[in-house]
């Protein structure tokens, strides 16, 4: 079976021709089933700004928040008030800041994203329903509780107004916004 037929294979990033052999453009990583060759980023370098990107400041206290709450839990000393609602407050900000690092250098090939603020509110939503709603109603295990999805909310508040603005790599003009 022949790899390729025609030299209309173009790097995915520049739009440049590429060989047959990818000798000539001096990348050898070719996928067949889109038949563009990849100048592959992922260095050692982009994988070091990946985890800068991701374990940024606030991200790392969101994990440290749900650690501690659920390490008093664990040792029957439930802290009061943070046991409550700091963990379903940071819950969106980390999955949000999680997903977007994702699809920046995943989907996006490092380009900068931000989330916009009716998507962060839908998220905080549907799982303020899903987690205080529905799963009560089925399993005896949860409880649904009102001010959790208040806790929710203010959490993607949080996370568009705050997070996002002050860890964005690069200026908010030039950022790419889920619409």
């Amino acid at each position: 079976m022949e790899k390729f037929k025609s030299f209309d294979i173009t790097h995915s990033r520049k739009g440049q021709p590429c060989s047959e052999d990818g000798k000539a453009c001096g990348i050898l990583e070719h996928h067949y089933s889109t038949r563009r060759c990849y100048n592959s980023h992922w260095t050692r370098r982009s994988y070091g700004a990946v985890v800068k990107q991701l374990f940024d400041p606030l991200f790392c206290m969101y994990i440290a928040i749900w650690l501690l709450v659920h390490f008093f839990r664990y040792l029957h000393y439930p802290l009061p008030y943070l046991n409550g609602w700091l963990t379903d407050f940071a819950f969106i900000p980390a999955v949000a800041h999680f997903a977007r690092t994702c699809t920046r250098h995943l989907l996006l090939r490092g380009r900068n994203y931000i989330y916009s603020l009716h998507w962060l509110l839908v998220a905080a939503i549907y799982t303020g329903l899903l987690c205080e709603w529905i799963v009560p109603q089925f399993t005896s295990d949860t409880v649904g509780d009102v001010w959790d999805t208040f806790a929710y909310l203010a959490g993607a508040l949080f996370f568009y107004y705050i997070h996002q603005k002050k860890f964005n790599p690069s200026s908010q003009s030039e950022a790419l916004e889920a619409v």
